[in-house]
């Protein structure tokens, strides 16, 4: 009994004395991604966004888009409409379009999210004078 009673009280020492660490997790706040298309389209595009930590993904605060020595820039009334972005569906393509007839070419950039009510999917166009759209699809 004796024994016992020895064993549990070195281990209530032995475990009030032991030390713990907490993992602290980085709020992401800057998010850019680089691509490299086609040079008869915009060559290598820097997308910038900066972001704010929601359920779900993230809230975009700015979103640009640099290609060719120019930024476009996203309105702010454009980002409210994405309640959510998941950076990690992301894909950014290009299309020339038609030059002879002045049409083109085209960016795309396009990730999953939420715009507050559902799960959808998000595409923005930019042509070579900035952004043109904003698209939203189901997911």
């Amino acid at each position: 009994m004796r024994t016992m009673l020895m064993a549990a009280a070195a281990t209530m020492l032995l475990a009030g004395g032991a030390l713990a660490s907490e993992e602290d997790y980085g709020a992401i706040t800057r998010v850019e991604l680089t691509a490299r298309t086609t040079s008869n389209t915009f060559g290598v595009v820097v997308v910038r966004a900066d972001t704010a930590e929601v359920p779900g993904g993230f809230k975009l605060s700015a979103l640009s888009v640099k290609a060719k020595g120019k930024t476009w820039n996203v309105p702010k009334q454009e980002l409210a409409k994405i309640a959510a972005a998941v950076f990690l569906s992301a894909r950014i393509s290009s299309e020339v379009g038609y030059p002879q007839s002045g049409i083109g070419p085209y960016l795309y950039l396009s990730f999953s999210g939420s715009d507050g009510t559902a799960d959808c999917r998000f595409k923005l166009t930019f042509d070579s004078s900035g952004f043109k759209e904003l698209a939203k699809a189901k997911a």
